[in-house]
Order: C-alpha cells, then structure tokens, then sequence
C-alpha cells in the first residue's frame, strides 16, 4: 500500500488521526526552534515523539496498517540501546519498515559499525544536510 493512500485511509478512519494533526502544529514549532538552536537532542526526541504518534495513527485505521517489521523493531531497540550507553541517536520511521537514525556526523562511523552488525539490518547509507532551497534555472 502506497503512503499517501494509508494516510488517506488513516484520514478517514482512525479516531487518533485529529489530535495528531493538532500535535503536530507543536512538533513543527519545537523542531523548528531545536534547529535554530542546533540541538541535535531536541530534534531527534520530537522526531521520534511524532514517529510513534504517526504509526499509532496507522495502526488504529480500519483496515488496521503497520508498515513496521520486526526487523524494523530489532533496529529501533538497538537504537535506544546504543543511546542509553551516551550517545545522541535518534530514530525516526515513514510510511515502510526503513529505519532513519539521526545522529552527529562525527559518530557517524561507530554508530554505522554498530548498526551493521545487526542481523536484521541489510544495508547503511550515510546522508548529511543538505544546502538551503534555491532556484535552478534549467533550458
């Protein structure tokens, strides 16, 4: 099933669907001020608060919708775990069971070693932030 029509199926039958929206007018405010103040914690704890809230959403629609694998929540523990040893990791999940981890670029290399090693976890692709919109004149 493709996003945007478990979103509208989430729509249109999950009674939690209206209070997220109505949270995530917060989430965007706090991620927002946690990027402008480059607090990488900040961001990455509302950015899991709406991930968990979103599949909430999904899993009380009609019919039922879990994108989530079990190798999806094998990865999402490990994660937790690796943060509770002191590092800022954080975790976010869209609409398929693929794992976004989100972290400092200079843990970048253990946290890929730690990650990888997990049986569940097939392949690692580091990704950083990109440049600002702009305009590109193309012809």
């Amino acid at each position: 099933m493709s996003s945007r029509e478990g979103m509208e199926i989430s729509r249109k039958t999950s009674p939690l669907y209206e209070s997220w929206l109505k949270v995530n007018a917060s989430h965007i405010k706090r991620a927002k001020k946690a990027i402008n103040e480059r607090n990488l914690r900040a961001l990455g704890l509302v950015a899991e608060e709406n991930c968990k809230q979103m599949h909430e959403v999904m899993r009380t629609s009609n019919p039922s919708i879990n994108y989530m694998t079990n190798k999806t929540i094998d990865c999402i523990n490990a994660i937790e775990s690796i943060r509770n040893s002191g590092f800022d990791l954080f975790y976010t999940v869209d609409a398929g069971p693929q794992v976004k981890i989100i972290c400092k670029t200079e843990d970048n290399g253990l946290i890929q070693e730690r990650v990888s090693s997990l049986p569940s976890v097939r392949q690692t692709l580091i990704a950083n932030i990109g440049y600002g919109a702009r305009v590109i004149n193309e012809g």
